[in-house]
């Protein structure tokens, strides 16, 4: 990256501006020192010099576009970087029509634009090409080669290819050898990068090797000086890897006094081994020495990049570890706050230009700090309001952020004629996709991957159009006073937490550990209660071998273990308490709060009004809905499905499968309940029943059955303003994540084996949890089982993911009268991926689900009289609890408790 300014400097020069040497040494000045905002401030002014007199197609103006979206990524700035990449190649490709060392610097900044969002998968792709060009055109002489390659290996060691990290480091070492022998530069910084890959995988004897070649090559070079303190900081480092502590801060120290000398008190160079001599001192135990080191690194970082630089984030994160340790937890406590806070205000940014995609993906791998704060929380519970508050705030944001999609926060802004194309337009886009999602030759991949790119930038110009109203019911409506005053005196909200918790006291490794957040309308902050190891949980849910479900579930049920886990510590605050909303994480959302047992005769429903909620945020506006026949309100009922269409009933699906012997898939599917899509002989009773009954209550009622039941007749209610009821008595499925569940080289054999590959097969496989849960209609054993040539979306087959892209914000209530349609893959404070998630993102007011395989009679006993107290007047919360109260007043609770309402 240094030697950009070959490129730059002869820009200049053919810009024939006067005033170009000043522009020249301001911008070079900054750049070297690493001084972003000045960097930028010069270029910027010498940008907009060159639009001024129209040089915006000559070599001067994409390099000052290529150094100013450097600068953009360096600071995170990834919407402006974004436009002056995407402008640069636009210049370089279409004007300049020259493939040379400078364009290649265009396509590292584009490379390095994904690898600083974590997006490594995408940063990839582009570092290959640029390998690919330079051994087209002929430029593995150019230095931006080198630094293409040692960008890919650090990008393989993100992905943890360790193999490929160190094969692309010795290949660029040998190709600097080889093109470039005179640039001894280059070879160090190769020698550096792989001395600090075999420090960082503890192979010390070669790190040392390497380590030691760097010194003897660079001693007594001032041209390479910065070489040789690294070399210094990299031996020292080896030492405190092999326990040679007192060795290792000898040698911090030697390298410190050289580079306070070489490059100032104040330079990056000196904070690195500030760092380093902080961690030493760690390990040691000396916590004193420890601050004093990563203090002074915490405020030379601070000093050169800011508040807004990454660098200076993950610096918060190393001293907030460090006063948690060091058990100082005031100051632990500001630098988690500070960290709260930034978090937002970079979520903040990211929306306005980030499409879903991209959001979700920030979130996963910035949100990692919660675990931290949560242990923090753990071991100073109710000590430090301030951080409680913040803490509360961010979870309850990312669980609202989770329910919601591009399309809801399009759908609030009525009036913005602007919107309705780019909608329209993300549709068909998606409608497309779905298409290429289940079929596996290379053509359609590569079509695929062109629909996702389009995708992503329409999704783009939707996060510009709707950033404002984003700000304003995300942020604005999240804050703690906002909920909390929103609860009567006799209410509460139990917010559900699960995080990886590190307990330092006892050195056990880190666990899935479980919280709450209890909230009282009079308290001044949340309640932050500590309750157990998620092992707990899992020994209490788990199913030992020879046990029936049924006595499985019935045990969970009606005994008391899993309640008193859950609210055991909580009983003192649910004193005088009659209503509880409670926002479910991690395994609770495979459990039905309501249906426990707190006592031999009372269940937690039964004790308290239990409110499911995907978000505590969603008390905001919530209120408990019925079915209102003055609104026109219709109920589709869909039942008594004719999954064959044209072959008949009760055909055997899955027969591929079969044919294939894959008895291991086979049983995957087994445990999933789909080895075939039997007729539901209860469902056309089931629907019958309710129509009978909505009629006599005065409400308008439809049944959509046998070859009419099709996933094309879901889709069209897409934008429907009417209000409607939709009970889908059929049969769904869910399929767990293939990379734990399957074995290794499963997902792969799929892949190579394409001629026998179904459209089964693509759903279980499938990275996409959402693709990977849905609903079955008429017609889908005509495609489960078969081949996926025929591309066609109407299969019967309703993915949680074409469930997600429509508009049911009309719909006041899904009834999921199948099996599984409340699993998913559990993401932490994200929920489930599956079918609670998608139609939620749908708009749908109110869910009701399954949690396992639901008894085929007692569903249809349990909704005629859930719809019986609903036409009567009852709300559908109060419809649900008296339907389970009846039910469970006649069945054990495996035939009534696998129905969960979420609203």
């Amino acid at each position: 990256m240094r030697n950009v300014f070959k490129g730059f400097v002869f820009g200049l020069m053919l810009s024939n501006i006067s005033y170009s040497q000043n522009y020249m040494d301001s911008i070079s000045k900054y750049y070297l020192k690493d001084n972003n905002q000045k960097t930028i401030y010069f270029g910027e002014k010498f940008k907009k010099s060159l639009e001024d007199i129209g040089h915006i197609d000559n070599e001067g103006y994409a390099a000052i576009l290529d150094i100013l979206s450097s600068q953009y990524i360096d600071i995170s700035d990834f919407d402006k970087a974004e436009t002056y990449i995407k402008k640069v190649l636009e210049v370089r490709e279409n004007k300049l029509k020259v493939y040379n060392g400078e364009y290649l610097f265009s396509l590292l900044n584009y490379g390095r634009f994904y690898k600083n969002q974590n997006n490594y998968e995408k940063a990839e792709i582009i570092f290959l090409k640029i390998d690919s060009l330079a051994s087209k055109y002929n430029l593995k002489s150019d230095s931006v080669y080198g630094d293409c390659l040692r960008m890919l290996s650090k990008n393989y060691i993100y992905q943890d290819k360790l193999q490929n990290a160190e094969q692309t480091l010795l290949k660029s070492i040998e190709n600097c050898k080889k093109y470039r022998p005179t640039f001894t530069d280059e070879l160090m910084l190769n020698y550096v990068d792989l001395t600090r890959f075999y420090l960082n995988n503890k192979n010390y004897i070669k790190a040392n090797e390497f380590a030691n070649i760097i010194i003897y090559t660079t001693n007594d070079k001032q041209d390479l000086i910065e070489h040789y303190v690294e070399a210094i900081d990299l031996l020292s480092e080896i030492c405190s890897g092999q326990k040679k502590y007192d060795l290792a801060i000898y040698k911090s120290k030697e390298s410190l006094n050289i580079k306070k000398i070489q490059f100032g008190e104040v330079s990056k160079e000196v904070a690195k081994t500030y760092g380093i001599l902080g961690d030493i001192y760690l390990y040691k135990k000396d916590f004193k020495e420890a601050e004093k080191y990563l203090l002074s690194e915490y405020e030379i970082i601070k000093f050169l990049y800011g508040k807004d630089d990454p660098r200076y984030y993950g610096n918060l994160f190393r001293l907030a570890s460090f006063y948690y340790d060091y058990s100082k937890p005031n100051i632990a406590s500001n630098y988690c706050i500070e960290i709260n806070q930034l978090f937002i205000t970079h979520l903040k940014n990211r929306i306005s230009f980030y499409s879903n995609k991209e959001l979700k993906f920030y979130i996963e791998n910035e949100f990692y700090f919660r675990y931290l704060i949560f242990s923090f929380l753990n071991k100073y519970p109710n000590s430090f309001k301030d951080l409680t508050i913040t803490t509360f705030e961010n979870e309850s944001l990312i669980k609202n952020f989770s329910l919601k999609n591009n399309k809801s926060f399009a759908k609030e802004i009525n009036s913005d004629e602007t919107l309705k194309p780019y909608l329209l337009n993300l549709k068909n886009k998606k409608n497309e996709l779905q298409t290429y999602n289940i079929s596996n030759n290379l053509k359609s991949k590569e079509q695929k991957n062109q629909i996702e790119n389009q995708i992503e930038l329409i999704e783009k110009n939707i996060s510009k159009l709707t950033y404002n109203n984003k700000l304003k019911n995300l942020f604005e409506k999240n804050s703690y006073n906002d909920i909390s005053i929103k609860l009567k005196e006799n209410e509460v909200i139990i917010d559900l937490i699960s995080f990886y918790y590190f307990d330092t006291n006892d050195g056990s490794e880190s666990q899935p550990f479980y919280s709450v957040f209890l909230i009282k309308n009079n308290n001044v902050s949340p309640l932050y209660i500590p309750l157990f190891k998620e092992k707990q949980l899992e020994f209490l849910l788990a199913k030992s071998k020879n046990e029936k479900e049924s006595t499985h579930i019935d045990k969970q049920y009606t005994e008391k273990a899993i309640s008193d886990l859950f609210f055991k510590p909580l009983v003192k605050e649910l004193e005088n308490v009659t209503t509880i909303y409670l926002s479910p994480s991690g395994l609770g959302n495979q459990i039905d709060f309501a249906a426990l047992s707190v006592s031999e005769t009372q269940t937690l429903g039964e004790k308290y009004k239990v409110h499911i909620l995907g978000s505590t945020a969603e008390i905001i506006n919530y209120k408990e809905a019925g079915l209102d026949k003055k609104s026109k309100l219709e109920l589709l009922l869909y039942g008594d499905i004719d999954y064959d269409k044209s072959e008949g009933l009760n055909t055997l699906v899955n027969a591929t499968l079969e044919n294939n012997s894959d008895t291991e898939f086979a049983g995957l599917a087994t445990r999933s309940g789909i080895t075939k899509w039997n007729y539901l002989t209860g469902t056309k009773k089931e629907v019958e029943q309710i129509k009978s009954n909505s009629q006599q209550n005065g409400f308008v009622s439809t049944i959509i059955n046998g070859r009419e039941a099709t996933e094309e007749s879901i889709k069209q209610l897409d934008g429907r303003t009417m209000p409607f009821v939709l009970h889908l008595a059929t049969h769904g499925f869910f399929f767990p994540d293939p990379k734990t569940e399957l074995p290794e080289n499963k997902p792969k054999l799929f892949e190579d084996n394409k001629s026998h590959s179904t459209r089964a097969m693509v759903y279980k496989v499938s990275e996409d949890p959402m693709m990977r849960s849905g609903l079955l209609f008429a017609g889908a054993n005509n495609y489960w089982g078969k081949p996926t040539d025929n591309l066609t979306t109407d299969d019967g087959i309703l993915t949680s993911n074409e469930i997600s892209n429509l508009d049911l914000s009309a719909c006041q209530l899904v009834v999921l009268s199948a099996c599984d349609t409340g699993l998913g893959d559990i993401n932490g404070s994200e929920g489930v991926f599956g079918l609670q998630r998608a139609f939620k993102m749908a708009g749908v007011k109110n869910i009701i689900m399954s949690l396992w395989k639901v008894p085929d009679e007692q569903t249809s006993e349990l909704f005629d009289v859930f719809y019986s107290e609903c036409f009567s007047g009852k709300t559908i919360h109060e419809a649900f609890q008296i339907a389970q109260a009846k039910m469970k007043a006649k069945y054990s609770p495996y035939y009534w408790a696998g129905f969960v309402l979420l609203e």
